[in-house]
């Protein structure tokens, strides 16, 4: 962004034409930050909930609320009974807040979204890879949109990034204009699918079915790549004996999608070397997610499309320090649910709300940036769970969903009040950019860095300590780079690392066990996992096809609206404006079957409870018997129950913990509710 302020105000924001990220386009989330910087709902001074309500404290009593209880917890309970809950780290200090707090005080125990937002397909790849592949654009002769819709968040993929591309949304355009072939898998008619020259519209929840019907046509056909696949890979013969019966018709029968399309999508992408998959987080909201993703990856492999230009590759990544710092503290226990979820590296969703309604022993949580009331399945039971705890601490821009149940709710900076820096990966190396404060905080709200190591030092944990503010975490987390605030105080950019070189494999081996790809993964039959992926039929629809299908007769899954960031920012008029109300889609023959028109309220039900949403006749037909819905709602200010009360947290992943919120049983009737 550049930005325009005058007397200490923001006034203007205007997108940074010479900055690789975005080249000068900002979405509607970024046009309206500075709505979110004066919005009157900002949290503006320490909070602490009485009897009566909500009280203003001051910064000292809340140092001193805090430190007396989270004290009192570890030397009743012991350092395991303190849980750090994260949101979705879109900025650094999402992901780092707390971390070290927690080193300190002894607990392992973090939880998160990580169980259903890219951890299970990054988790997923390092089995197969020993790395994360991105996809690279530029020489690709054809590009899959895999359970993505990269059109909805305009991101290159996790980190990477394109200088010379330009903005992601010319992507698609400019790979028509080459005659590049753009598909799209995807039971959800997205803004990707609208832009893409082909869409397979599956049966969700099917994806496994569908890469594995691939895998074999890809090696039935002997259009593999047979010099990587001899050279670099194991497992190979098991896999091929493995999909020797998963044929495209059987892929169809599951899937939905006719056998020759199967046929068609997997000769192109084996034979229009190189290739990308392009991969996101429809795959991780499944009770299947992360076979899924290495089935999926195994395409990546067979095919030679692996660290080659114009396939999915690993680019250069500026290392930074690591939170928390281990040169200092060690934990001395497991994390909750570390023996039922070995290959994953946080607390999953169904554990935690477990954990949480036993009674024994009480826990206390710090919620950093974060809206687990709303973004967890089954919002009801995790409102009891989260009734459970012992001592919430709830620090964020605004008094959110969860914040309301907290017991200390703290004041947060937005990113224009502190230090922050960004770190990217491209072609032309891996780069950093500064986020420098430009105003004073609002009200009396801080960065987390100081108020973390002001609740530290209260408890006696200073020494530990890295950093004791915000410019002091900024220059830690850059020391490996060699860089600090002042380095980077006069450049938009700072490219750390080298331009990006193919093939790293050749040298290095893959960071596997076996140093290849692995197919047959030993790691996961020793922890009672299938080796090779299976399909396997959604948890949660197993007995849909009895009785329970008469009273819920649809599929229920979810997407997020660009206009909006997970459960953020529907309290900014500018936002609201442009997205006044939840939607839910539907067919066009089942609108008319409920006698649903375009516009009208309805209610969509699942055994966990209902929601109300506008219903929206969709134009991109879709598949019968299925319904989307908007993902988000749900906060004090939204007049409206989120998405996920809908779900299930019942059945799980049973690697990630990944629970279906992207996939539920429903039915839909038309509702009185009226704007």
């Amino acid at each position: 962004m550049i930005v325009k302020i005058v007397d200490g105000v923001i006034k203007e924001v205007h997108g940074n034409s010479e900055h690789p990220a975005n080249r000068g386009i900002l979405c509607p989330k970024g046009l309206a930050s500075i709505e979110m910087v004066y919005s009157k709902d900002r949290l503006t001074h320490p909070l602490r909930k009485t009897r009566g309500g909500f009280e203003r404290i001051s910064w000292k009593e809340a140092i001193n609320f805090a430190a007396e209880r989270l004290g009192e917890l570890r030397e009743k309970h012991g350092p395991g009974a303190l849980i750090r809950f994260g949101g979705a780290p879109v900025t650094y200090e999402c992901r780092d807040g707390f971390m070290q707090f927690m080193a300190s005080y002894g607990s392992p125990n973090f939880a998160g979204a990580a169980h259903l937002c890219h951890v299970p397909r990054t988790t997923a790849m390092r089995s197969v890879f020993g790395s994360v592949p991105e996809p690279d654009y530029r020489d690709s002769k054809l590009i899959i949109f895999w359970g993505a819709n990269p059109m909805a968040s305009t991101q290159w993929g996790n980190y990477a990034s394109d200088a010379e591309l330009g903005n992601f949304r010319s992507v698609i355009r400019e790979a028509k204009k080459r005659k590049i072939k753009t598909t799209t898998i995807d039971p959800v008619p997205s803004e990707t699918v609208r832009q893409s020259d082909f869409w397979i519209c599956l049966e969700p929840g099917t994806d496994a079915a569908l890469a594995l019907s691939m895998i074999h046509v890809i090696i039935k056909e002997k259009i593999y790549h047979e010099e990587f696949v001899k050279n670099w890979t194991i497992g190979f013969e098991k896999l091929q004996d493995h999909v020797e019966q998963l044929t495209p018709e059987w892929g169809e029968t599951i899937t939905g999608v006719s056998a020759s399309v199967i046929r068609n999508v997997a000769r192109e992408y084996a034979l229009n070397r190189p290739s990308i998959i392009r991969d996101g987080n429809g795959l991780d909201m499944q009770t299947n997610g992360m076979q899924t993703l290495r089935a999926i990856m195994f395409l990546v492999a067979l095919t030679g499309n692996y660290d080659v230009p114009g396939g999915n590759v690993v680019f250069p990544w500026v290392r930074q320090s690591f939170l928390p710092d281990f040169k200092k503290v060690r934990f001395q226990e497991k994390r909750i649910g570390q023996d039922q979820f070995p290959e994953f590296p946080e607390i999953s969703g169904p554990v935690l709300l477990d954990t949480l309604l036993k009674e024994e022993p009480p826990r206390g949580m710090i919620v950093h940036h974060s809206n687990p009331t709303l973004i967890l399945a089954n919002t009801d039971r995790v409102r009891r769970a989260f009734e459970k705890i012992k001592f919430l601490m709830v620090f964020d821009l605004f008094p959110t969903r969860t914040a309301q149940m907290a017991d200390l709710i703290l004041p947060s900076t937005s990113f224009f009040e502190r230090y922050g820096y960004r770190v990217s990966s491209s072609r032309q190396g891996g780069f950093l950019s500064l986020s420098p404060k430009l105003i004073e905080p609002i009200g009396e709200s801080r960065s987390f860095a100081e108020v973390e190591y002001e609740i530290a030092k209260k408890i006696g944990f200073e020494k530990d300590y890295p950093f004791r503010n915000n410019e002091e975490w900024v220059n830690f987390m850059l020391k490996p780079a060699n860089l600090t605030i002042e380095d980077l105080r006069e450049k938009t950019i700072v490219y750390a690392t080298g331009p990006m070189e193919y093939q790293k494999y050749l040298e290095t081996g893959f960071n596997t066990p076996s140093k290849k790809v692995e197919f047959y993964s030993d790691a996961y039959e020793k922890n009672h996992y299938d080796p090779i992926p299976n399909y396997v039929e959604p948890l949660n629809l197993k007995d849909w096809n009895g009785d329970k299908r008469q009273t819920f007769p649809f599929k229920g899954t979810t997407r997020k609206p660009y206009e909006y960031v997970h459960t953020k920012f529907r309290n900014l008029e500018s936002l609201r404006n442009l997205y006044p109300a939840p939607l839910a889609l539907l067919h066009p023959e089942d609108a008319s079957s409920k006698g649903i028109k375009d516009g009208d309220w309805i209610e969509v039900r699942s055994p966990n409870g209902a929601v109300k949403f506008k219903a929206r006749v969709a134009a991109d037909k879709g598949r019968r018997n299925m319904v989307v819905l908007d993902f988000g709602w749900g906060n004090p200010w939204d007049e409206s129950e989120g998405a996920n009360l809908l779900a299930t947290c019942d059945v799980w992943d049973p690697i990630s913990g990944g629970t279906p919120n992207r996939l539920f049983v429903c039915d839909v009737q038309k509702s009185k509710k009226v704007d």
